[in-house]
């Protein structure tokens, strides 16, 4: 009679450097009564050796050799020689936790279910961070009652699932034997079968990512063998009562896959149509309502590319070629280039035409001179891409920068990719101070959850970031003509539906500061009035926002609005400060309520036309008033503090001066204040001795 609970099985192919603490993992395990199948798929390193060793001093471990042909092989092997109650299909170069198997095998025996999962950590590059579903159900649950979400409720990989052996056996469940990919159709495959499952919330298994030999370390080519995988998982589905059932799921699954494997520019994205699920008729008409999404399983059927970038072109022949070219040698090739001729004088129209006679993958659009804006939306209605970049036309991208921010993206899994920047200065005579240079680089770094704090923080520049298309045509979002700064109305659309960011500290881009930009000219004071049109970009926000049911969340917005204003009032005048502040109430602050404003000092007085209060708060002015009269009064912004006796200055830069200046100021202040008090007092005991006469 055999009791061996639960059957380890491990392919082993030139491990050796990971291969001793992995077995320690597993020799180590509080649960003993398991055996332990390793095959050695050919090995040319040290790895049967160290296996031969571990097997001579613990009975549980059998060694299988056979000659080299990969996982799926090696795990179908072990599979039929199997006799555990259990089995799990573990990788020799992981790390598991000593509580693995006792806690899978309580778990799953508890629930009597077919299977069992776990949470894993990611060990990469000396780095541990922990991966989990945001599945939500009863444990256990019944596959049946999760349709919806079925191959999203775990990742498809074997190595995190106990399995009972005689369910596995019952459907004749295989690996398919193709080098990559081989579990997802047997680990999705199991999903739909199984009739119960269960699953524990502790990251139980730490997966070695960075190991050359590893399977997903080497991409190449491998999209095929995901269509093919999710063939055999069609056909699976296709067997079940109402196959439609799981359409959803299985479409949402196979293109997070399909953009995994697409963090290889090597990959081939041209497959044959010829899979049965392509075929399928009731499948053909899901996927024709899908068409519009802008994903990459549409991208790969539809041969639509990854990319497309958005160049607006004026006047750009000094520069343009080498932006262009830049784009040409990406590393990612699936890219489309959008130029937009908005009116060109010189011959910068002449170089897009003899581009694009080169290189299909260039579309030159014409307009009148109408401004970047104008220029970016026609690039917007016409991108065919899943994702969206922009490039100045004086500007250029590094070789690799489109495959970097593309699997930034699709790695991490957030709304959007930035990266760093280098600066060149074309002309030095021209210098921006160091503020202005500086907000270009990048000043948040890594995998961050944004809020209503940080969004603030998020640089308005267009040409450091990859943006999801499919988002931006959902919600419409798109940039205001006419205005300046129409490149901060669109970050601000899309950072309304955004709730992550990643920052990739790598110089991609290369940003060239020219004396005739237009950030450079907006500061000069014979086109300052253009300021106001930041007024006019909250207004299109917000209506953009109230379109889109996005206006319930306000905070975040109001920060940002507050600080553009701040910086708005530092370029102009007293009467400027207050001509904004007024068209700021009337065009903007009406959108809130006054509990909106609480938090916001400056924004609340203006919404109640107290805009000099409002000018007073913004410049830390401090007066002693006697009868009505500003005797005293003490103004400090960032750079000095100014002091006024009866209207008239008395600053002085010297410290020691400004120093006693201070002291007095307050000295004599509270001295008025003190004979105002003494005064007050006094009328009030007369006014009460007349009323009582």
């Amino acid at each position: 009679m055999n009791n061996t609970t639960i059957s380890v099985i491990m392919p082993v192919y030139n491990s050796a450097l990971y291969l001793r603490p992995c077995l320690d993992s597993i020799i180590n395990q509080t649960l003993t009564d398991f055996e332990f199948i390793c095959i050695n798929d050919g090995s040319t390193d040290n790895s049967l050796n160290i296996l031969t060793e571990y097997a001579s001093k613990d009975t549980r471990l059998k060694i299988l050799n056979k000659k080299n042909s990969e996982a799926a092989d090696c795990r179908n092997l072990g599979l039929s020689k199997a006799i555990g109650k259990y089995c799990i299909f573990l990788d020799s170069d992981d790390l598991f936790s000593p509580y693995l198997l006792e806690k899978l095998y309580s778990q799953i025996y508890k629930a009597d279910a077919d299977i069992c999962f776990c949470d894993y950590s990611v060990l990469s590059n000396g780095n541990k961070s922990r991966v989990q579903t945001d599945f939500r159900a009863q444990n256990p649950f019944i596959p049946s009652d999760e349709l919806n979400q079925i191959f999203q409720i775990t990742h498809p990989v074997c190595w995190n699932k106990l399995y009972k052996t005689e369910f596995l056996k019952k459907h004749q469940l295989q690996f398919l034997n193709q080098s990559s990919s081989n579990d997802i159709s047997f680990v999705y495959s199991s999903l739909v079968l199984a009739s119960s499952i269960t699953f524990i919330s502790e990251a139980l298994i730490e997966y070695r990512f960075n190991n050359i030999n590893s399977i997903t370390s080497n991409m190449n080519n491998k999209i095929s063998n995901v269509f093919s995988a999710y063939n055999k998982l069609f056909q699976i589905i296709a067997k079940q009562p109402q196959p439609e059932n799981y359409f959803e799921s299985f479409y949402t699954s196979l293109n997070d896959v399909l953009s995994y494997y697409c963090c290889n520019p090597q990959n081939k994205l041209k497959i044959p149509l010829d899979y049965s699920f392509l075929k399928n008729k009731k499948f053909s008409k899901f996927l024709h309502q899908k068409e519009t999404n802008l994903n990459i399983l549409n991208a790969i059927l539809y041969q639509r590319p990854l990319i497309s970038i958005v160049v607006p072109v004026y006047n750009a022949e000094t520069y343009l070629v080498e932006a262009l070219d830049s784009l040409l040698v990406q590393t990612q090739h699936n890219i489309e280039i959008l130029c937009i001729n908005d009116g060109s004088k010189d011959h910068s129209l002449e170089i897009l035409q003899n581009y694009a006679r080169k290189d299909k993958r260039i579309k030159v659009f014409e307009q009148q001179n109408s401004g970047p804006a104008k220029a970016r939306n026609t690039g917007l209605a016409n991108a065919t891409g899943v994702y969206l970049m922009f490039c100045d036309a004086d500007d250029w991208y590094e070789p690799n920068m489109c495959q970097e921010m593309l699997s930034s993206l699709i790695l991490h899994k957030t709304d959007f990719v930035m990266c760093n920047c280098n600066i060149i200065e074309q002309t030095p005579e021209h210098h921006r101070d160091i503020g202005c240079i500086n907000y270009h680089y990048l000043n948040m770094k890594g995998f961050i959850s944004l809020n209503q704090y940080n969004k603030q923080a998020i640089s308005v520049v267009l040409w450091n970031k990859i943006f999801k298309i499919e988002t931006i045509k959902k919600y419409m979002f798109n940039f205001p003509s006419g205005y300046e700064m129409d490149d901060d109305a669109f970050i601000f659309q899309y950072l309304s539906i955004s709730n992550t960011v990643y920052g990739l500290d790598k110089k991609l881009y290369n940003y060239r500061l020219l004396s005739n930009s237009i950030m450079g000219k907006l500061y000069s004071k014979q086109t300052l009035y253009r300021v106001y049109d930041v007024i006019k970009i909250f207004a299109f926000c917000i209506e953009a926002f109230k379109r889109n049911n996005l206006f319930n969340d306000k905070k975040w917005f109001l920060r940002i609005i507050q600080s553009k204003v701040n910086w708005a009032l530092s370029l102009l005048n007293y009467q400027g400060k207050y001509e904004f502040l007024k068209q700021l109430r009337e065009n903007v602050l009406h959108f809130y309520d006054k509990k909106d404003l609480k938090e916001f000092p400056l924004l609340l007085l203006c919404s109640k036309k107290k805009y000099a209060k409002a000018l007073e708060l913004l410049t830390k002015t401090k007066k002693v008033k006697f009868f009505g009269i500003t005797v005293f009064k003490k103004k400090k912004s960032q750079l000095k503090t100014k002091y006024y006796v009866l209207g008239i200055k008395i600053f002085s830069k010297r410290a020691s001066i400004k120093q006693y200046l201070d002291y007095k100021f307050y000295e004599l202040a509270s001295d008025l204040q003190g004979k105002t008090t003494y005064l007050d007092t006094q009328i009030s005991q007369i006014k009460s001795i007349i009323e009582k006469a």
